[in-house]
């Protein structure tokens, strides 16, 4: 999924983090998680505080759908 939405995004337009929610408790409880894997999408320039997780289906098509969907209004650089 990672290679995919930057591949068609670019570096520069979208990034991923991976965070060890047993480790560092203050995001999991920021961002309400209480499994893991769980995806959120953060807003650019809302420093965190507008944020969507991904609630469906943990299918890769599904996600993806999700994905592009948050991402419309971002180029892309590479057309599907």
């Amino acid at each position: 999924m990672v290679r995919d939405m930057t591949s068609l995004y670019g570096e520069d337009n979208v990034a991923f983090v991976k965070v060890d929610g047993n480790r560092i408790y203050e995001i999991g409880n920021k961002y309400d998680v209480h499994s893991f894997p769980t995806f959120i999408y953060l807003t650019p320039n809302t420093k965190g505080m507008k944020a969507i997780q991904f609630k469906g289906n943990r299918s890769y098509d599904s996600m993806r759908k999700w994905m592009v969907k948050l991402l419309k209004n971002v180029p892309k650089i590479n057309q599907e």
